[in-house]
């Protein structure tokens, strides 16, 4: 069995390299539609919280108080 060839590793580009390719990637996946499904819930959501917004009330950031601390 043939042993895989060993490809030289340049430290100094490698990050580089690899910043240019996540970029890249990062750009592919941003600027893809995002599926209709997922766009219907993001606009649900959306109508959701501006309905709670305009209702006044606010369900993120509650603490339970009779919880003791650590």
């Amino acid at each position: 069995m043939r042993r895989p060839t060993l490809v030289p590793l340049d430290r100094m580009n490698f990050p580089l390299i690899l910043t240019g390719e996540l970029r890249a990637t990062f750009a592919d996946i941003v600027s893809s539609p995002l599926p209709r499904r997922l766009s219907a819930l993001m606009r649900r959501l959306n109508a959701d919280h501006d309905e709670r917004q305009e209702a006044g009330t606010r369900l993120w950031g509650k603490h339970n108080r009779n919880v003791e601390p650590y």
